[in-house]
């Protein structure tokens, strides 16, 4: 029995995850999860929508990351960090309505309630990063306090810190000093808890 959108490219990225996949069953703790949590969570971060092939692409070129740390052994936090991306890819792409794969159906309850947990940490940390550095960064250029909060609160991003054409990328897009924007990112990266 396949839960995926009929189309071709669903069928594949189900055999991409797991060859002998299975569904779990439909439980109260996995309405929680999936009905409760996590779109609750979405609504919280409220990142930009995008178009339906965005989406896809973003499922597909997570899927591609976890195939590619699939030969480090099965408890490694990297591999854990990857399924949980995803988790998130899949559950924002299906949270903003589009069709693609669901694949919270492939884990067990106990699995999926800790990938969703990890998922929040992780990103939730990612975005107060970027608004608490936005915040900082306008506070700078403008010293006014209120601008600066404003600011901040105006960037929504959960985007890897680490990659820094994309820390300018989110910088140029808020209307931020790029330089001043990557230099905080650095600067607080070193202490700010983020997750792999």
């Amino acid at each position: 029995m396949c839960l995926w959108h009929p189309s071709g490219w669903c069928q594949a990225l189900t055999f991409g995850l797991a060859a002998n996949a299975m569904v779990h069953p439909y439980t109260w703790r996995r309405a929680f999860i999936t009905r409760h949590l996590i779109p609750t969570w979405h609504d919280l971060l409220k990142l930009k929508q995008h178009h339906q092939k965005w989406h896809r692409s973003d499922v597909i070129a997570e899927l591609d990351e976890f195939r590619a740390v699939k030969t480090l052994p099965a408890r490694s936090l990297s591999r854990f960090s990857e399924l949980a991306d995803v988790v998130f890819t899949s559950t924002r792409a299906l949270h903003a309505g589009y069709h693609v794969p669901d694949v919270t159906g492939l884990f067990s309850d106990r699995v999926l309630l800790s990938l969703s947990l990890y998922m929040i940490c992780k990103y939730s940390s990612r975005f107060i990063l970027f608004r608490t550095a936005a915040a900082h960064v306008k506070y700078d250029q403008e010293r006014r306090l209120v601008r600066a909060w404003m600011a901040g609160a105006h960037v929504r991003e959960v985007r890897n810190p680490d990659k820094v054409e994309k820390v300018r990328e989110i910088a140029m897009q808020y209307g931020l000093n790029p330089g001043s924007f990557e230099a905080k990112i650095r600067l607080w990266r070193r202490w700010w808890p983020l997750l792999p």
